[in-house]
C-alpha cells in the first residue's frame, strides 16, 4: 500500500539535516542540563530531609513496584507526650 505525500501529516514530511557534530553538541548540552537539574533536586531533597530531622520527624523510603514511596513519621515519643498532656488537661479532676 503506497501513501502519497498529501496523506502524510506535516510531522511525517519534515526532514532535518544535521551533522554528527551538531547532534553530539546538542546531546552534550541536554545531558549537562539534566545532570544539573538532578543535582539541584538532590540538594533540595537533602535540605528537606534535614529539615524533617531537625523538627523531630523521620522519613522512610519504601520501594514499590510502581516506584519509591516516602513516608514521613513524626517523633513517636513526642506524640505520646502530647497525648499524655492532653489526657491530663482534659481530665474531669482538672476542670
Amino acid at each position: 500500500m503506497e501513501m502519497n505525500e498529501q496523506s502524510l501529516s506535516n510531522r511525517e514530511q519534515w526532514e532535518f539535516t544535521f551533522t554528527a557534530r551538531e547532534v553530539v553538541v546538542a546531546l552534550d548540552k541536554r545531558i549537562e542540563h539534566h545532570s544539573s537539574r538532578l543535582a539541584w533536586w538532590e540538594s533540595e531533597m537533602e535540605q528537606a530531609e534535614a529539615g524533617l530531622v531537625d523538627k523531630g520527624f523521620e522519613y522512610r523510603e519504601r520501594r514499590l513496584s510502581a516506584g519509591d514511596e516516602l513516608i514521613v513519621v513524626g517523633d513517636p515519643e513526642l506524640a505520646n507526650r502530647v497525648k499524655q498532656c492532653q489526657r491530663f488537661s482534659d481530665s474531669p479532676q482538672r476542670k
